[in-house]
């Protein structure tokens, strides 16, 4: 189940299964495939001292800057990804809406349950997005703190 799909049964608990039911339009491309948005979170060493090792202060500030802000790099092309591969979703699902629902006014439903739930999913992303900027952010902050 994609996180599409996830989040449209956790916001749209009653109306779950109207959307989801599938004819079988699903994106063959793995959401994971965007890679991971915790990028200081998860994915990169310890702040604390990251460039001890170099003699220069000046150059230890300039690496700190410039990992933070390769950081924020990855994590905007990483949510980039995730907002289109939602409205890739988001097409396939509405497809999938006449097909499953062949009554015009629940296929209309449906349609307009899959926009909705699209928009606040990629608000959600959006949103995470902002915080994964802020660690990238606090890390070099971090990072640079220990240079002296």
């Amino acid at each position: 189940m994609t996180r599409f799909a996830l989040g449209v049964c956790i916001i749209g608990v009653l109306v779950c299964a109207a959307p989801l039911a599938s004819a079988g339009l699903t994106n063959p491309i793995p959401y994971s495939a965007c890679g991971g948005d915790n990028v200081a979170g998860t994915e990169m060493t310890d702040p604390n001292g990251a460039f001890a090792g170099i003699n220069s202060v000046r150059q230890c500030l300039q690496n700190c800057k410039l990992i933070a802000k390769q950081c924020q790099q990855i994590v905007r092309g990483v949510i980039s990804c995730q907002v289109k591969y939602l409205g890739v979703v988001e097409k396939l699902t509405e497809q999938d809406c006449a097909v499953v629902h062949p009554d015009p006014a629940e296929t209309k439903a449906c349609k307009q349950l899959t926009v909705h739930l699209t928009k606040v999913n990629i608000g959600t992303q959006k949103d995470l997005g902002a915080q994964r900027l802020s660690e990238c952010t606090a890390w070099g902050d971090t990072c640079q703190s220990t240079c002296n």
